[in-house]
């Protein structure tokens, strides 16, 4: 019988990163959810490793982890994300930063944490979850927007 494939969803605690975490280990993925916290559904087969992916030596660490656990990386999907809404004015630096931090940086840290590996085997799949909002832009939401560019990564 061929290895599962391996998988990391970042994001996966919660809402669409638990259910692409779900999913892809109902097609057969070994699954690892990538997350400050673990899913609070108990009968979920994906493996939490706990991932802060605004945080360098959290991502580190973590993604060390599943690669010492599974032995590479075959699929990485980019789904944390962070939002703080308000009128521009009303957003403190420290809020729109850690949109920032979560948004595009933490997009950045796991993207650089599997590359080499991917790299190495010439082989892996990195998606990108975004928003619809760094296109079309919603009121209220400026930083927001902003990190939600799909020119990211």
């Amino acid at each position: 019988m061929a290895e599962k494939r391996v998988a990391v969803v970042t994001g996966a605690s919660s809402g669409i990163g638990e259910e692409i975490a779900s999913q892809l280990s109902a097609a057969g993925y070994q699954v690892y959810g990538a997350s400050r916290r673990a899913s609070a559904d108990p009968a979920c087969a994906v493996e939490h490793v706990t991932i802060d992916v605004c945080d360098d030596s959290s991502v580190r660490d973590g993604f060390a982890t599943i690669l010492r656990e599974a032995g590479r990386i075959d699929v990485l999907v980019n789904n944390a994300g962070y939002l703080s809404a308000g009128a521009f004015e009303e957003i403190s630096l420290t809020e729109a930063k850690a949109q920032f931090e979560t948004n595009y940086f933490g997009v950045v840290r796991a993207t650089l944490a599997v590359l080499p590996g991917m790299r190495e085997r010439r082989l892996g799949h990195i998606i990108t979850i975004s928003s619809l909002a760094g296109l079309v832009p919603v009121p209220f939401w400026g930083h927001y927007n902003a990190s939600s560019s799909p020119s990211k990564a």
